[in-house]
C-alpha cells in the first residue's frame, strides 16, 4: 500500500508541474484551433450552419492554388528534410572521424537561435542585395557571377529555404537518436557474413529507424 500510495503522489507532483504548461497550450494553441473550426461553419451574417466557406475554398481559382502551392511547399520541405537528416544522422552515427563530431556539436544551433533573428540574418546573405550580391560585385564585370542576383526571398525557394534551417536540426536529433539505437555489434555480425552496405541499410538500419523518421516527417 506505501508503494501505491507514493506512486500516486509521484504521479500528482508530475501532473502538478505539467498542467501549467498543458493550461498555456490549451489557451493559445488548441483553443483558437478549435474555435476557427467552428467559425468555419458559420455563416457571417446570420451565425447559421453552413458549407458555403468551404465551397468558396475549393471552387475559387485563387484559393485552390493557395492551397496547392502550400501543399507543394510542405511536401518539398519535407521531402528535403527527411533526405538531408537522414543523410546527416547517419554520418553523425557512424563516422568517427574529426569533422563528424565538430558537426555533432553544432547542427543543433540553429534550435537556439531565434525565428526572426534567423529570418533576417538569412536575408542579409542571400538577398539580391546581400552579402553574396556584394561579393560577387568584387569579381571582374566580364565574370559570368558578377552582380550575381540568388533569387531565393520572396518566393517558395526562400520559405523552403528557411523551413529547412528550422527543421534540419530537429529531424536530425530524432533520426540520430535512432540510430544511435541500433547496436554496432549487429552492423558488424552482417558485414562479417557478407553483407554489403546497401543491404545492411534496406534490411537493418532502415526499418530499425523507420518509425522515427515518420516522427520527424511528422514534426517538419
Amino acid at each position: 500500500m506505501l508503494t501505491r500510495k507514493s506512486h500516486w503522489k509521484t504521479n500528482l507532483i508530475i501532473v502538478g508541474m505539467i498542467a501549467p504548461a498543458l493550461i498555456i497550450a490549451l489557451g493559445i494553441v488548441i483553443y483558437p484551433i478549435i474555435n476557427t473550426v467552428i467559425k468555419s461553419f458559420m455563416h457571417e451574417d446570420t451565425g447559421a450552419f453552413t458549407l458555403e466557406n468551404y465551397a468558396y475554398l475549393f471552387t475559387n481559382k485563387m484559393s485552390r492554388a493557395y492551397i496547392w502551392y502550400t501543399v507543394w511547399v510542405t511536401l518539398t520541405t519535407v521531402l528535403l528534410t527527411i533526405a538531408i537528416s537522414y543523410l546527416l544522422a547517419m554520418y553523425l552515427r557512424f563516422s568517427e572521424s574529426r569533422i563528424a563530431k565538430f558537426i555533432g556539436t553544432l547542427y543543433l544551433l540553429p534550435r537556439f537561435i531565434p525565428g526572426l533573428v534567423a529570418v533576417y540574418a538569412v536575408k542579409v546573405v542571400i538577398g539580391d542585395a546581400g552579402l553574396l550580391n556584394r561579393l560577387s560585385l568584387l569579381l571582374p564585370e566580364t565574370s559570368v557571377l558578377y552582380n550575381y542576383k540568388p533569387g531565393l526571398l520572396y518566393n517558395a525557394k526562400g520559405v523552403i529555404l528557411m523551413n529547412l534551417w528550422f527543421n534540419i536540426p530537429f529531424a536530425t536529433m530524432i533520426i540520430t537518436a535512432a540510430l544511435s539505437g541500433i547496436s554496432t555489434s549487429i552492423v558488424e555480425s552482417a558485414r562479417d557474413v557478407g553483407a554489403g552496405k546497401i543491404r545492411i541499410f534496406f534490411k537493418m538500419i532502415l526499418p530499425l529507424s523507420i518509425g522515427d523518421v515518420m516522427i520527424a516527417a511528422g514534426s517538419s
